[in-house]
C-alpha cells in the first residue's frame, strides 16, 4: 500500500516498493497537484489514516512464510531446476 484516501485527505506512506521516512499527508481538494505537505498541521488526520492502514493490513493473508526464498537459486532463469 502507498497511499490511503479518506474524503479531501489523502496520506501517502510509500513510493512503489520504497516506504517514505515520514507519511505525507494532502487536501486534494483545496491543493489537487499535492504540492502542500499538511502532516504537521493535521496529526489526528495522520493517525487517523495510520489506523486505517494498519488494519486494512492485518486483514491481508500472509502469503510467504518468512524463511522462504522468493527465488530459487538451484533454478535456472527459465524456471528449470538444476539437477
Amino acid at each position: 500500500m502507498t497511499a490511503v484516501r479518506d474524503g479531501r485527505w489523502k496520506l501517502h506512506v510509500g513510493r512503489r516498493e520504497k516506504a517514505l521516512p515520514e507519511p505525507e499527508l494532502y487536501d486534494v481538494e483545496a491543493d489537487p497537484g499535492e504540492s502542500r505537505r499538511l502532516e504537521g498541521q493535521h496529526p489526528e488526520i495522520v493517525a487517523k489514516l495510520l489506523a486505517r492502514i494498519r488494519e486494512y493490513q492485518a486483514g491481508i493473508p500472509k502469503a510467504w512464510r518468512l524463511d522462504y526464498t522468493v527465488r530459487d537459486p538451484r533454478k535456472l532463469k527459465s524456471g528449470v531446476r538444476r539437477k
